[in-house]
């Protein structure tokens, strides 16, 4: 069986079956970014170097349709179907394996052509707009105490996940010096103080960080010198990173939560 589109939801045991009747999927992958500059006189300037470009927002359609085994039946799915048309949710995907991945993406549009002869099955046309990003994978959320640095941050899928959301709550003391490293490619560093028990809180996704609920991207927080990539943090394909946690904190708990990234 191959992969297929086939629940809209914020659970994939929860989320509303899509029309899957005589389906018709785009299931192929984003268009990137060029990352190429034009330059005076017809030159070029490849601004994206070795690394992989970002992907573009799309647009993903499919037809399909809704049969049922009573013309009541039928409304039910129909009804669920239409009164997610303008909302964002997780777009699930079923794996041949029967591991599901998902992506965030609204449902832009459900078109809909009645045949009358077809009281018992009706096709439909959907339009979902994919933001940039990935399709999520396996559950790689986590935690490590300060003794246990440097961490391991994996990544079965096959393209860097750069989303990641780390969490430091100290324990013992304050800590008001704070890092994070991965040798020769990332190094965030956070100076402000952060008191035991509270968390720092840095999304790398959204790019925020948070200091008790508090919005503390401001001086303190820095990458540093050391930091070689345009992202906060990278977890590499097949593979991942080794994390390095450096703090004057007597103790606490380094978190993280991120999927398996995949095309």
């Amino acid at each position: 069986m191959t992969a297929y589109i086939n629940r809209f939801g914020s659970t994939y045991a929860g989320a509303t079956a899509l029309p899957l009747c005589a389906a018709d999927q785009e299931v192929g992958t984003d268009e990137h970014v060029s990352g190429l500059v034009e330059l005076p006189g017809g030159l070029w300037y490849n601004a994206g170097g070795t690394a992989a470009t970002q992907p573009t927002a799309r647009l993903l359609q499919f037809t399909g349709a809704y049969k049922a085994a009573s013309a009541a039946a039928l409304q039910t799915s129909e009804d669920a179907l239409r009164a997610l048309v303008g909302t964002y949710n997780k777009l699930w995907m079923l794996m041949g394996d029967t591991t599901q991945r998902w992506r965030y993406a609204r449902l832009l549009a459900a078109r809909a052509t009645v045949r009358p002869d077809g009281i018992l099955s009706q096709a439909y046309e959907l339009s979902f707009g994919l933001f940039s990003s990935y399709w999520h994978g396996a559950d790689r959320s986590s935690s490590g105490a300060k003794a246990s640095s440097p961490f391991t941050l994996d990544n079965d899928g096959n393209r860097a996940v750069t989303d990641a959301v780390l969490t430091w709550t100290p324990s013992g003391s304050s800590s008001t010096t704070f890092s994070l490293t991965v040798t020769g490619i990332t190094q965030i560093s956070y100076t402000g103080t952060v008191a035991s028990g509270q968390a720092l809180v840095i999304d790398c996704g959204q790019r925020s960080v948070l200091n008790n609920g508090a919005n503390a991207y401001t001086a303190a927080f820095t990458l540093t010198a050391s930091h070689t990539i345009d992202d906060w943090l990278s977890i590499t394909a097949s593979g991942g990173v080794s994390v390095i946690l450096a703090t004057d904190a007597a103790g606490g708990t380094l978190a993280w939560a991120y999927d398996d990234g995949w095309a």
